[in-house]
């Protein structure tokens, strides 16, 4: 498997409907279950076919822009740390029948990779694909059901094909659901029933599953220059790839051009008059929705009808109630245009179709689009997320200290704030793990830096992040290693926060240590409070646990005695 086969799923479909109807066979037991899940999977291939981007008037073929992805090992354990393509990683999985979780951060393209993997192994004889996308209503109990009936009803074993479960958005999901979803997977595993591959983002915790872990390696140049090419093929524009692309690492956006989510939006903003980019994610999502404001208010003059009235403000206002309302998508269009109406009552909108509306908006901002279905949804997570996140703040209804389950839409409203020091220090709080504080991060959040230091001491103090550490050697779960999204100046206030000496802590500043003497950034001796210069006067050096394994520094380097 490639990215650049051509993925005829069109001739795939009726043979894969003729596996699927074999799968767990005819009699009327099964005949329910069966007419269920032929709907989800042909639904499945009809969603994973093809690709609507942001600003894309209209879905493409995903082989039309897919770039073949490179997965790198996140468990120590693995015998190969130079990666993979997503195509060997499953012939590698089927032939073993082992199972694997890919993480990234949002928008790197963990849905588009699942998508692209699902309508290549329709391709194959030999292989039962089925996806399952969680964010879906229902479809963690579909999961749960499928695998609970092939458990009780299949004999894997006598059947030709090699059974694959592609499971999208672990984090898009609640706790309880994650817990769910997990034992159910574990259950496949254990029946030796085929196998799964899992994606989620960075950062989110699964300790119940045992699967090898992949990181899904940032585009390298050719591939960046190859999707721009096809995005801006897409959207009817005129950009260079190679050029763009050289032009955005020398202006230092590298961290853009390695991201797809972030390099389409910096194409949409290429399209627009706003040509400076900002530094973070959250600003240049607000950008680009701007540049496609813009476009529909220019445009205005050339279409003037009953929805012309609504101008591109009061859009985002209405994309903004809907992303808030509705949590989970795809929703009905019934409840959709049930919230566009509300807004246009309050922005004082008469006459307006809120059908014809809907369709202007899909057409020219390519954010809430369309399904196969009828219902509508937002084209990425990251852009529902922020839009939700924007009304939330904007309406004055958000409020830290009352969130019981933090959440990645309430990361991104802590981002909008001017300060937004309060909001991550009730996510440590509240949180068994460092999630809300590392998407805080991710974005450039505004916060006081020695305030959110002490409330990360109070976690490790309070054993909110697990931890192990013996002489000269300290570990915390990969998904906690929020140092190197940290600034220098953040991580020499953790050092220098807190004075009395505890496991927790000294495991906190070792990996902070250990951070500054990668960046080759210095602290000042007194500046560190006396256990930690204790500490380093009898150790030169630590070994700490990071992504790629145990690493060893050399942490006297970065202490300076001035």
């Amino acid at each position: 498997m490639n990215g650049d086969i051509s993925l005829d799923v069109g001739s795939a479909l009726p043979y894969y409907t003729e596996k699927l109807l074999g799968l767990f066979g005819m009699d009327a037991m099964t005949r329910s279950a069966n007419d269920r899940f032929l709907r989800i999977q042909q639904l499945g291939v009809e969603r994973a076919s093809s690709i609507q981007c942001i600003g894309m008037p209209d879905p493409i073929p995903i082989d039309r822009i897919y770039q073949p992805s490179q997965l790198l090992p996140r468990t120590p354990s693995e015998p190969d740390n130079s990666g993979c393509t997503a195509g060997d990683l499953v012939g590698n999985m089927v032939s073993r029948g082992v199972s694997a979780v890919i993480v990234a951060g949002p928008g790197r393209g963990k849905t588009t990779l699942l998508h692209w993997l699902f309508v290549s192994l329709l391709q194959h004889d030999d292989i039962l694909p089925m996806l399952f996308t969680l964010r879906l209503p229902s479809s963690v109990d579909d999961l749960i059901d499928v695998i609970a009936l092939l458990t009780e009803r299949v004999k894997i074993r006598s059947m030709r094909e090699k059974l694959v479960l592609l499971v999208d958005g672990y984090d898009e999901i609640n706790e309880d659901e994650r817990k769910l979803v997990s034992k159910a997977l574990s259950e496949f595993k254990a029946q030796r029933k085929g196998s799964f591959i899992l994606t989620c983002r960075s950062f989110y915790s699964m300790p119940d599953l045992v699967a090898s872990r992949y990181e899904l390696a940032p585009f390298s140049i050719q591939d960046s220059e190859r999707f721009v090419a096809a995005f801006s093929a897409a959207i009817g524009a005129q950009i260079d790839g190679e050029r763009f692309c050289s032009e955005l690492a020398q202006r230092g956006f590298s961290d853009f051009v390695g991201h797809p989510l972030m390099l389409a939006l910096a194409c949409v903003l290429k399209t627009g008059p706003l040509k400076s980019i900002p530094s973070n994610a959250i600003g240049l999502i607000r950008r680009a929705l701007d540049t496609l404001t813009f476009r529909w208010d220019e445009s205005k003059g050339l279409a003037r009808d009953a929805a012309s009235a609504v101008d591109g403000e009061m859009r985002q206002r209405c994309l903004m109630r809907i992303a808030f309302e509705c949590e989970r998508m795809p929703t009905a269009t019934e409840t959709v245009e049930i919230h566009v109406r509300k807004q246009l009552m309050l922005e004082q909108c008469e006459g307006i179709q809120t059908s014809r509306l809907l369709d202007e908006m899909a057409r020219w901002y390519g954010v809430l689009v369309p399904t196969a279905s009828g219902d509508w949804e937002f084209v990425h997570k990251a852009l529902h997320d922020y839009l939700a996140a924007r009304y939330w703040v904007e309406s004055g209804r958000f409020n830290a200290s009352a969130i019981e389950r933090w959440s990645t839409r309430a990361s991104y409203a802590a981002c909008l704030l001017p300060d937004a020091t309060t909001a991550i220090c009730c996510a440590l709080r509240l949180t068994a793990g460092l999630t809300g504080l590392m998407e805080c991060l991710y974005n450039r959040a505004a916060f006081d830096n020695g305030v959110v230091a002490f409330s990360i001491h109070r976690a490790f103090r309070d054993k909110h992040v697990a931890f192990d550490l013996k002489p000269s050697f300290f570990s915390i779960p990969a998904e906690s290693d929020f140092f190197e999204l940290a600034k220098a100046d953040f991580l020499r206030a953790i050092l220098s926060t807190s004075a009395e000496p505890s496991d927790g802590r000294l495991v906190l500043a070792a990996y902070c240590l250990a951070e500054l003497t990668v960046r080759d950034e210095k602290i000042a001796l007194p500046d560190l409070p006396l256990y930690l210069q204790s500490f380093l006067g009898r150790h030169t050096t630590i070994t700490v646990i990071r992504r790629q394994g145990p690493q060893t520094f050399n942490i006297q380097n970065c202490v300076s005695t001035i």
